[in-house]
């Protein structure tokens, strides 16, 4: 049989624990130390915890005092040209207000504003976000722009070339806006695209129209028969309206044009007929033969084709 290996006992730790070491070298310390000696040491200690207090003090001091917390203000930086030739600026500029509860020496004071900016309802994207001495805080964003006004129940609501819902409803439209009437379906929240194909249609025509040197002179894109599903087979699809009266039948949405000229085409046209500064109850640019136009405001609706009936 083998025999049985004897247990090794592991020899017990004698030496004291830390705590009783620590104490008896404080102990002797102690002993060895004058009175003299120990009043120093507690000086030393009291000296060490006063200036730590009044260094708490004196940061609390610095951080109120005006010229090292000033107040915060919003400045917008870079601002596009379109927002200063439109007159969007100053409302830009009002989108966001500091909070009064915003303080200049918090560290999480541009995020807060940062977030503000995202929840106006305007901003794209924030480029850049600066802190100045002087309690300025420069802002560089890339905004929405308006280029219509959505007819709707509310009033009237700014819209991107995107189709995105903008801030404000107005009771009125100003002079040089189009309207775009005939939407239908559920407002989006601020900031959201409108989820509608007859808002799409009617965006993506006043983008084409937006910058065209004649533009002042439309009032209104009626998108009111563009949906397929209840198009009224005897109106045109996109109807627009100059500020004189005039009707414009545009036809179909840009892009989707069948056996019709391109937009350029109908651009060309309708900026003949402007210039030519006659007043039509009509004028069809959706058909090639881009002589058919409307009588004279007052005259019998009569159909002049090819100049024959002129």
């Amino acid at each position: 049989m083998a025999k049985k290996a004897k247990d090794k006992q592991k020899p017990q730790d004698k030496s004291p624990g830390l705590f009783v070491r620590v104490n008896g070298w404080a102990s002797a310390a102690g002993s060895r130390l004058t009175r003299a000696q120990w009043l120093t040491v507690l000086g030393v200690i009291a000296l060490v915890a006063g200036v730590r207090w009044g260094l708490v003090r004196l940061e609390d001091r610095v951080r109120r005092i005006e010229a090292c917390n000033p107040k915060p203000r919003i400045q917008l930086v870079e601002l596009p040209k379109w927002a200063t030739d439109e007159g969007w600026a100053p409302r830009l500029t009002a989108a966001v207000s500091i909070d009064d509860t915003y303080a200049w020496n918090d560290e999480a004071l541009l995020d807060r504003v940062a977030d503000d900016f995202r929840a106006s309802g305007w901003v794209k994207e924030i480029r850049a976000l600066r802190k100045q001495g002087d309690g300025t805080i420069q802002v560089a964003c890339d905004f929405y722009r308006p280029v219509g006004m959505v007819q709707t129940p509310e009033g009237y609501i700014p819209v991107d070339i995107e189709g995105v819902r903008l801030p404000e409803v107005y009771d009125r439209l100003s002079p040089g806006w189009i309207m775009i009437s005939g939407v239908t379906g559920p407002l989006p929240p601020v900031g959201q695209r409108w989820a509608s194909d007859e808002l799409r249609a009617g965006v993506e025509l006043t983008a084409l129209l937006f910058d065209q040197p004649w533009a002042s002179a439309i009032s209104a894109i009626d998108v009111s028969n563009y949906d397929p599903q209840r198009r009224d087979a005897r109106r045109h699809p996109i109807v627009l309206k100059t500020k004189q009266g005039m009707q414009i039948r545009w036809g179909s949405a840009p892009g989707e044009e069948i056996a019709e000229p391109l937009p350029a085409e109908k651009l060309r046209v309708i900026e003949q007929q402007l210039r030519a500064g006659t007043m039509r109850a009509w004028i069809d640019v959706s058909v090639f033969s881009h002589k058919v136009i409307g009588p004279q405001a007052g005259h019998p609706d009569l159909l002049l084709a090819g100049g024959a009936n002129r």
